[in-house]
């Protein structure tokens, strides 16, 4: 299983993690890019297309405002999201995008982010395509994006492609919780450990460490949301009749998504396997 942790969890805004954090990304990426190829001063106008379920829910999960603010150079990990709408207004109202917050371009809203509510390309139900022109109009680059769902987006060139953590030799390669056991087993590793050596194939111990804990610290400050959890220990007999205590079993009370994560983050850190209950 080479999908990081950092795949599942990550900080962003809502309220669609395909419909909103990924077309924002995307956003991003592509001003990243003209900046990469020496190209941003020579953009004179940006336009975006929306196709499949971007442009036929775009309004309501606020798509256009997640892509105009992406292109500004903001982020859903460190946006105000306070101060995202007001932000579109004023480009909407002034006819003006700062791309990259760096080089200002003239934008008219309903000329340049148009809304393809009858077109689906065939890759993907979610696509976006940003188009830069220079002052004659001539084609300076662009680029298609398909957001696949949880935050990640695919280039219409890399679609097809591995994924760079699928691309990388892991210590303890498990496919299913079988395989993941027998791993365990076999190597007298805990699984905190296996998840743990697979995890510093993309990153260090202590930038895993310091990632999920500033993820949780987000998660404990979000309105409503109780602090991470305490744990309780249940007890089997995975292995002849010695008890061990293999499960951590817990609730958070108002909200699973930090019963989730707190089971991704057990199972790093401590020895135990982890389950949550709904």
């Amino acid at each position: 299983m080479s999908i990081s942790i950092f795949d599942l969890f990550s900080v962003g805004i809502g309220p669609s993690s395909s419909h909103t954090v990924g077309p924002m990304i995307a956003a991003h990426e592509f001003v990243a890019t003209l900046v990469t190829k020496q190209q941003l001063s020579q953009v004179a106008r940006v336009t975006i297309d929306l196709f499949g379920s971007l442009a036929l829910t775009g309004k309501g999960h606020e798509t256009d405002k997640a892509i105009l603010n992406g292109l500004e150079g903001q982020l859903p990990a460190t946006v105000d999201p306070t101060r995202m709408r007001p932000r579109m207004q004023a480009i909407i109202e002034l006819q003006q995008l700062r791309l990259l917050d760096q080089h200002t371009v003239q934008f008219k809203y309903e000329r340049d982010f148009l809304f393809h509510t009858d077109k689906t390309l065939p890759k993907h139900s979610n696509a976006v395509r940003f188009t830069a022109h220079d002052l004659k109009d001539n084609l300076l680059h662009t680029e298609t994006y398909y957001s696949v769902g949880g935050g990640f987006i695919l280039s219409d060139e890399n679609f097809d492609k591995e994924s760079p953590a699928n691309e990388q030799t892991l210590p303890y390669p498990f496919a299913t919780g079988a395989e993941l056991l027998r791993l365990s087993l076999e190597n007298n590793v805990s699984m905190s450990q296996i998840m743990l050596a697979n995890e510093q194939v993309l990153r260090s111990e202590a930038e895993i460490r310091r990632k999920l804990l500033d993820i949780a610290a987000t998660m404990s400050l979000a309105p409503g949301w109780s602090p991470l959890p305490c744990f309780t220990t249940l007890y089997c007999k995975p292995l002849g009749n010695t008890t061990t205590p293999c499960l951590d079993l817990f609730t958070a009370k108002n909200c699973w998504p930090v019963a989730m994560f707190c089971s991704a983050v057990s199972f790093i850190f401590t020895s135990r396997f982890t389950i949550i209950f709904f």
